[in-house]
């Protein structure tokens, strides 16, 4: 008897579907958002199963959840603040009145 294999089509789809958009997406948004999203979307997983199906986390799995929402929250906002300080202007400084200049 041959295997039938049409059976893990729903689970690849979409999976390939989201990841063909994704990856359309990235070019059109900052690469915090892109953080945030690849970081979250593991954990807002349970949570879109409670608003759908009704089935509640339990406690243990809320802690969690918690603390790898602010461990990505945190990770992604002090990853961005080096390039924010590296696009500020800078402003030159001035040679000191008695400094001699060099010889050409």
């Amino acid at each position: 008897m041959a295997k039938r294999r049409h059976h893990r089509l729903p689970g690849r789809l979409p999976d390939r579907l989201a990841f063909v958009l994704y990856s359309s997406a990235i070019p059109h948004v900052r690469a915090l958002e892109t953080t945030l999203i690849t970081g979250l979307e593991p954990i807002l997983n349970p949570i879109w199963v409670f608003l759908v199906v009704g089935e509640n986390p339990g406690p243990l799995a809320l802690l969690g959840g918690a603390l790898v929402i602010g461990a990505v929250v945190a990770r992604a906002l002090l990853s961005a603040r080096p390039a924010a300080r590296s696009q500020q202007q800078t402003i030159p400084i001035a040679p000191h009145p008695k400094a001699r200049s060099r010889p050409s």
